[in-house]
Parts: C-alpha cells; structure tokens; sequence
C-alpha cells in the first residue's frame, strides 16, 4: 500500500511540474536582452508575465540572472505568490496577449525574505549549480524559441488587499559565457604574379570574418578565405563558429604561415564577450638584407653600389657579394639568399690602445 501511495505521489507531482496549461495573466511585460550583454529590468505585479528576447543561437549568453525583490507585504506572508517558468508558448509572447497555454517546467514561492536570485540556463547543456544565494531553474529556452518566459501568479486565499498592488522589480542579468571573438585582418601586398591554385582555398585556410579593406591603403589586399596561408592558434588549427573566431578568456599565441609570404607570429588577448581586432600586414618572402655601417663607407652587392642603406634591401635567391670600402680599406663578404630570411650584416671599425712602458 505503502509503494502505491508513494507511486501516485511521484506521478502527481510529475505532472503537476511537467504539463500543458492554459493561463491568463493581467500583462505580459517584455524585456530585450539580444545583444547578449546589456543587463535590463522589469516591474511585474501579482498575475503578470514576464519575456525575456534572447538570442536563439547566443554566442556568450548561457543563462539569465533574476534578481527579484520581494514586496514586505508578500514576503509577510509566506508562499503567497508563487513563480512559474514554461517553454511552448502558445501563441507567441506579446505585449497584447494575456491568454496562453504553456509547459509549466518549474514552480515554487517566494521565501519570507526581500530579495531572491534566480538563475535560469538558456540550454540544458548549460551545467549551474545551487548556492546558498541562487536557485537554479531548469533550462528555459532548450527549444530555441528566443525567449524566455517567466509568470508570477497569488497562489493563497485570504490575503490582505495590498498585496494585488505589490510591485516586483527584476533585474535581468546577463550570465556570459568565458570567451571573446577575435576579428583577424589579414592583408598582403598586391602581387601580380600569384599562382592561381594558391587562392582556390584550403580546408585549413581562415574564412572571412566580415570586415571591410581600410581604403587608405591602397597598396594592399585582403587576403582572408584565399587559402593563401594557414593559421595557427596555440598551435592548433581554429575552428570558425558562424565565420567568427571564438576563444576562451586571456592570452594566446597565433602564428601564420604560408608559401608565399613570411611567416608572422602574434600574442593577442581575449576579452569575455568583447570583439578584439587584430590586422596583420604579411611581408613578401623575397630575402632582405640589412647593414649597418658607418657613414662614408662605400658598400657595393655584386659589383652594384648601394646609396642609401638604411632601409632592409631585398635581393634574388642565392650567391651575393658585399664589399665594403673605407679610406682604402676593402672587407668582403659572401652569402646565399633563400627566400623568407633576413640578413643582417654590421660594419664596426673598432680603435685597440695598446699600453706599453
């Protein structure tokens, strides 16, 4: 008998949390949190419906934070208005409708204190636990309708009259998740001489993440979703979300690396819910060389003088002569060039004092 009881006690209380009602409240007051970040608030009275505009698909977003203050005069009388939250809003919410039918998910009433705290995860994926000042709400939006819906409704007969005018502000608060965007630009040199099967596109090549060419530099392209380089982050290859590059919160290391350009290492930081941008100017692989030297030296590369040094000189793969002369004195050095290097050459004249007795 015993089993029995306990049986229809657990098939009640089932369906009494987890079943279609019709309902009607006195408003619906609607409140719009889309942008993912921007905290709002709501002042709902006895009876009314509170909806709150999420995005379906947020990028940060994971739940809502109710910070609910609770009239004296409820809070005087324990479990007198209780809160309610459903999914399958029938039809959709708005400000000009009062009559619903719903999934109930959730029930409970208002404890004898002024203020309570209420969170309320977007998705079941979404993992919260219960602390000594949150209650943690089933997931409210798991059917991707964009909203959420949260009522209020006088559950006791026989309470003072006041209690019909009480006022319930809300603050709606946003719970981010910890990760930021970043929006990479990637521009090259115009070059004429590209192969055309280096910007067919690769699977591992950074697609496009909407951003516009600074049109004061004319002298370079963008060169994202062309395939012409492969992007590393924390050496690992990313994974675009909606074309968007989506990292965790704090420091991490990106490198790019093609055939065609030098390879160009970065450190960006990551902001939760904030967009960071980072431009990078890829540099062409032609070999460079660089010198110091004092001023009145003669410096001549394979027999052709060089005038002004003191920009990075590009030269053609392989063997090169540079002669520096000074006052009659002639130094010579040889190297090779391979593309994508850099070589820094310095000429020191140093003065040695020789003390003798």
């Amino acid at each position: 008998m015993k089993k029995l009881l306990f049986l229809f006690t657990v098939l009640f209380f089932s369906q009494t949390l987890f079943s279609y009602e019709n309902f009607r409240v006195h408003k619906t007051v609607i409140v719009d949190m889309t942008d993912e970040v921007t905290p709002t608030k709501a002042v709902l009275e006895v009876n009314d419906a509170l909806v709150v505009k999420v995005p379906k698909n947020p990028l940060f977003l994971k739940s809502l934070s109710l910070e609910v203050k609770i009239p004296p005069e409820v809070a005087e009388f324990r479990d007198s208005v209780a809160y309610f939250l459903y999914t399958d809003v029938k039809p959709e919410p708005s400000a000009n409708i009062i009559d619903y039918k719903a999934n109930r998910l959730f029930i409970n009433t208002f404890p004898t204190r002024l203020s309570c705290n209420l969170l309320i995860p977007l998705f079941s994926s979404v993992v919260m636990k219960d602390t000594p000042y949150s209650l943690v709400l089933p997931a409210g939006m798991d059917n991707n309708s964009g909203y959420v819906f949260f009522r209020l409704q006088l559950v006791m007969k026989g309470t003072p009259v006041n209690i019909w005018d009480s006022k319930f502000i809300i603050d709606v608060k946003p719970v981010l998740d910890e990760k930021g965007i970043l929006e990479l630009n990637v521009f090259a040199p115009k070059k004429q001489d590209v192969q055309e099967d280096f910007i067919t596109g690769t699977p591992n090549s950074v697609e496009s993440v909407n951003v516009t060419v600074k049109t004061e530099n004319t002298s370079l392209e963008k060169i994202n979703g062309t395939g012409i380089y492969t992007l590393y982050i924390d050496n690992q290859i990313p994974t675009l979300v909606d074309d968007k590059i989506i990292l965790p919160v704090g420091n991490h290391h990106l490198s790019i690396v093609s055939d065609l350009y030098r390879s160009e290492v970065r450190s960006v930081m990551i902001e939760q819910a904030r967009t960071t941008t980072l431009d990078i100017v890829l540099k062409d692989i032609t070999p460079l060389i660089e010198i110091t030297a004092p001023d009145g030296v003669q410096i001549f590369l394979d027999s052709e003088q060089i005038l002004n040094w003191n920009e990075p000189l590009p030269v053609t793969e392989g063997e090169h002569l540079l002669k520096f002369n000074i006052g009659g004195y002639e130094k010579i050095q040889s190297f090779e060039a391979f593309n994508g290097k850099t070589y820094k050459f310095s000429l020191n004249l140093d003065v040695q004092v020789v003390e003798s007795e």
